[in-house]
């Protein structure tokens, strides 16, 4: 006795296929869809989770931010090409309310004591210079040293912001979150995270122009600058974009980069980041995880190596697994799964019959 399946293939048109090869078929390919997934390259999956945390780059970047926010008088907001200095000495009529402009090249010219170089300096140290050049007029000149409009305050912003550029402070106030603000905020195409150099005390900032116009994270580290890297999607990190900003301060925004979804997915591909994307996304940018709920994370170093982290999708889903962020060059790999290896094999045989056949998803 000969046994058919009719499947419909179009509302004009059936295709009437043999049922015992198809069996045959089925049968073969799940005995090798069932096989455990190997994972070419990748460590054991015993190895520690990721972890993204930088508990001494926190530690030196709460440090700081705490040192520039809790400065009466900011120790490294030095003064520069084109601020207004307004200088005081009780007993010198010369210096009643004396005004005076930085020059281009960091030099004031002033009564008496003639050129004074005060780019560079805070104002204690041209308070300190100003007292040594009066002493030869003045025995112990009582001098007031006050910044009545800052001109030179350079802050370099590169990378996937709106309007990438160097921007002027105009207050000690200024914040990190302002400078990112006045450069039209991130691009839609930037990661979760910015790069934040910091400003050396006492230099003029001349790195900043350079390490904007190199534009890249690479050129950054490759002249040697400490970088701390601020997490946005993460509240303890992100508090310290309200970190004060200081001359020198350079931000880089990176580009989110793409992530490789494979394996039981209905759209398996590389998928560019969005803002937050986590792993979870990620597969639901593949079109879904099909009759399996194992996954793993692969994740390349700097230094070398991979860290493959086993995942649940199912408990991610309800909340009993942390949906891990996604970065860039990262590898989602939805496992196959031996109670969906039938379901998954007759989906891909209908799917091969009739595209757009998806009745036969989830997990």
């Amino acid at each position: 006795m000969r046994f058919s399946w009719t499947v419909k293939a179009r509302p004009s048109s059936r295709i009437s296929i043999p049922l015992y090869p198809l069996v045959i078929s089925l049968f073969l390919f799940c005995a090798c869809a069932a096989q455990p997934e190997n994972h070419a390259g990748a460590p054991d999956p015993s190895t520690a989770p990721i972890n993204a945390d930088n508990q001494s780059s926190d530690n030196s970047l709460a440090k700081l931010c705490a040192q520039r926010a809790s400065a009466s008088s900011p120790q490294d907001f030095t003064v520069g090409p084109g601020d207004l200095i307004q200088i005081n000495v009780p007993g010198m009529d010369e210096f009643r309310n004396y005004q005076a402009r930085v020059s281009p090249t960091g030099t004031l010219e002033l009564p008496l004591v003639g050129s004074v170089h005060a780019a560079g300096l805070t104002e204690q140290g041209l308070t300190d210079q100003l007292k040594s050049r009066l002493g030869e007029y003045v025995r112990t000149p009582d001098v007031e040293v006050l910044i009545t409009q800052y001109e030179s305050r350079e802050v370099g912003v590169a990378g996937m912001v709106q309007k990438p550029g160097v921007y002027t402070l105009t207050s000690p106030s200024e914040s990190l979150l302002d400078v990112i603000s006045e450069a039209g905020g991130l691009a839609p195409t930037a990661a979760s995270e910015v790069y934040f150099i910091p400003g050396k005390s006492g230099q003029l900032p001349v790195t900043a122009k350079t390490l904007v116009n190199a534009g890249s994270t690479a050129g950054a580290v490759a002249s040697g600058q400490d970088v701390a890297v601020i997490d946005l999607s993460s509240p303890e990190s992100s508090k310290y974009m309200s970190c004060p900003a200081r001359p020198g301060d350079v931000l880089i925004a990176p580009a989110a980069g793409s992530v490789m979804v494979q394996g039981w997915v209905r759209q398996p591909g590389s998928f560019p980041i969005t803002p937050k994307m986590t792993v979870l996304g990620a597969v639901d940018a593949a079109g879904g995880a099909m009759f399996s709920s194992s996954a793993h994370l692969l994740r390349g170093h700097p230094g070398g190596g991979k860290t493959d982290t086993p995942l649940d999708l199912s408990e991610i889903a309800s909340g009993k697994q942390p949906d891990i962020p996604v970065e860039s060059g990262d590898v989602v790999a939805v496992s196959s799964s031996a109670v969906g290896a039938v379901p998954y094999a007759l989906y891909t045989i209908l799917s091969r019959l009739q595209p757009g056949v998806g009745a036969f998803s989830g997990f």
